[in-house]
């Protein structure tokens, strides 16, 4: 037997040899294979991965170099043969331990360390978590700094603190059980109210004539409904103390039954841990104070017996007044007069004593409406919507809400546009407004010059050849325009004499493909380039140098499929509408993500006016308006016969000019 003993001592001596880590001389942890074939831990790789600065590892045993691919630690392979060697000598250990303690004495009893199966598990580690023996702590834990002590020693300490939690919970059960009688009581104060009531009630009504009786209901179902709110909120708290007492009982007896002599580590830590959690949630109980509805009747008898409810008023004076509920109004159409009736239960208001206004959720500007008295007891609410976008209504009542206030409204934009104007442009593409002038592109060509009136009226005044011509800017007495079929940014001068020029065909940094369209911030002079089929943004400067690009091929934010439109706000923010994606992203200055303005069918061009973005929508051939934060106002058509929109701009005066079908220029207005 001893002899039997001593060989498997010496096998797992050798398989612990096999399994140890060269590194951190610990058994492997998802041991890796260099590609020199030695073994490392993936902890210890990653290690040396983050310590590499020339994209290579150097192997700690042989010193070979290992290239490193972006994936870092994880392309080097599992080392399948070493998990086995390593299954093996936990089996190995596993045996040896069980065959060891049967030949033990009764008296040894503790349990071995299963990596030095000699020394018993005497100490435990609060850093590791777990039990360890002495040989862990020399080779091991010491070295990290760990902190550990004697099992009975610790057990000692964490009992003192369940002792101390122990006593708080105790103080809490006191305290909860004393706020359990006062709600107990409260319910039964309340019941017995209730039922007070209901007979005062019923005494009173069963006096008065059967007309009545629809008021008597209604005033009941009020005073219950009163009294079920309270009753609900003190059953809930009582429901609420009962379980918490619960709780703190059972756990109360859990820490009772622990034994120092032959403690189990794991577990007292584990109650230890219920104890602080059960005290920090139940430490912030508190009572609900009662509310019982201080009801005061008083019947009075109108003058007009043939109408019961003016004949009849039933006052609650912690509800002075109620009013009907006005339901959620659907969009309101901007400067487009609404009324609104509502009626209050009291007789007794007044219209001057009930205020009104429609708050712009975007600034938070208001504009007061009128209330006016109408026969009947009711009152009228008149406004008309000066704003578009999100707007909130406002009813109060001597400064209470009333009717459902605050009612939450959007007030759109009107939908009555028309087509005043029209202008045959041969290949009409893009389309800028500068102060009293329109520049409109002939696609590849030329760009035709538009003198604006202030009925927004167009006269063709010249035109100017700019070949390969695709979408156009305006800055500093130059043009700044893209070519699609050359894959360039060009400069030129307001006589169409070539400046500079950037790009060619490809996908590097200063390359296009497919240039379409283009942006500059007035306030740094950077030029934003729609490079569609790249999928990107390129930022130029004025002299056409390359700066920046933002972006890449995706769905996600920052991502792009064919960008192919791009529009800044007064705060220079970009709007780039994305072909495939079918939404509108937004960017700061700068090229960082704000948000997306999603689900826009096939958009073409975009352009901002008075805090709204104008979308051409070739697909459904209109123009769809939103917010800048993305919520849809309305769309609208034009009556042209060519009925598919493209590029848009606005001019100072608010009229829209449309390029349509790549035949016409088509001005709007409401």
């Amino acid at each position: 037997m001893a002899e039997s003993q001593g060989r498997m001592k010496e096998l797992l001596k050798s398989l612990e040899e096999e399994v140890k880590c060269p590194v951190c001389l610990e058994i492997f942890t998802e041991p890796k294979k260099l590609s020199c074939d030695h073994i490392l831990c993936t902890p210890c790789l990653e290690n040396l991965v983050l310590k590499s600065t020339n994209k290579s590892v150097t192997c700690p045993e042989c010193r070979a170099t290992n290239s490193l691919q972006e994936s870092g630690a994880s392309q080097f392979p599992a080392a399948h043969q070493v998990n086995r060697l390593i299954d093996m000598y936990y089996k190995t250990l596993k045996n040896q331990t069980q065959g060891q303690v049967a030949t033990e004495s009764p008296n040894q009893s503790q349990a071995l360390c299963p990596l030095h199966s000699s020394q018993p598990l005497a100490l435990y580690c609060e850093t590791c978590k777990k039990t360890v023996c002495r040989d862990c702590v020399i080779f091991s834990c010491s070295k990290r700094n760990h902190k550990y002590d004697l099992i009975e020693v610790i057990a000692k300490k964490h009992k003192e603190e369940i002792d101390i939690k122990a006593l708080d919970l105790r103080e809490l059960q006191a305290k909860i059980s004393a706020m359990l009688d006062i709600s107990q009581g409260n319910e039964t104060t309340l019941q017995s109210q209730k039922l007070k009531e209901k007979e005062s009630i019923n005494d009173t009504f069963d006096l008065i004539l059967g007309e009545i009786m629809e008021v008597k209901n209604d005033i009941t179902m009020n005073m219950e409904k009163r009294f079920e709110e309270q009753l609900s909120i003190q059953q809930s708290k009582t429901a609420e103390f009962k379980q918490f007492l619960e709780i703190i009982s059972s756990a109360l007896e859990s820490t009772e039954k622990i034994d120092c002599e032959q403690p189990v580590i794991e577990e007292i830590i584990a109650q230890k841990q219920i104890l602080q959690e059960l005290y920090h949630q139940v430490r912030g109980v508190k009572l609900q104070e009662v509310q019982v509805p201080r009801i005061e009747r008083k019947l009075k008898f109108m003058s007009n017996i043939f109408n019961p409810r003016k004949s009849l008023r039933y006052e609650w004076p912690e509800y002075k007044c109620n009013f009907d509920k006005i339901e959620r109004l659907k969009s309101l159409q901007l400067n487009k007069e609404y009324t609104i009736d509502f009626y209050p239960s009291s007789l007794t208001i007044k219209a001057t004593e009930i205020k009104s206004k429609l708050i712009c959720s975007t600034d938070n500007t208001f504009a007061y409406n009128t209330i006016t008295a109408l026969l009947g007891d009711a009152f009228r609410l008149s406004l008309t919507p000066k704003q578009p976008g999100k707007h909130v209504l406002q009813i109060l009542y001597h400064g209470a809400h009333i009717c459902g206030s605050p009612i939450p409204t959007l007030v759109q934009l009107s939908t009555s546009y028309q087509s005043i104007s029209q202008a045959a442009i041969s290949e009409a593409a893009g389309i800028k407004c500068y102060d009293n002038k329109a520049y409109v592109t002939s696609f590849g060509k030329e760009v035709h010059v538009l003198e604006l009136d202030k009925t927004g009226g167009f006269t063709h005044v010249n035109v100017i050849p700019l070949p390969g011509v695709n979408e156009i800017i305006v800055h500093q007495n130059h043009f700044y325009y893209t070519e699609i079929l050359e894959h360039t940014v060009v400069k030129a001068d307001l006589s169409g004499q070539i400046t500079a020029t950037v790009g060619e065909m490809g996908s590097k940094l200063g390359h296009f493909h497919t240039p379409n369209g283009i942006a500059i911030n007035n306030k740094t002079d950077e030029i934003f380039v729609c490079d569609t089929c790249n999928h990107r943004i390129q930022v130029l400067d004025s002299n056409l140098n390359f700066i920046r690009a933002i972006g890449k091929e995706g769905v996600g934010p920052s991502e792009f499929h064919h960008p192919g439109h791009i529009v800044l706000d007064k705060e220079s923010n970009m709007y780039v509408v994305e072909y495939s994606n079918h939404r509108v992203q937004v960017f700061t200055p700068r090229g960082t993500h704000i948000r997306f303005i999603n689900e826009v069918p096939h958009p073409i061009a975009a352009d901002i006016f008075r805090d709204h973005i104008y979308i051409t929508n070739v697909a459904l051939s209109c123009i769809s308006v939103y917010t800048l934060t993305g919520d849809f106002v309305t769309y609208f058509r034009s009556n042209s016969k060519h009925s598919a929109p493209e590029c848009i701009a606005f001019n100072k005066n608010g009229f829209i000019y449309v390029t349509h079908d790549r035949r016409e220029v088509i001005q709007f207005r409401q």
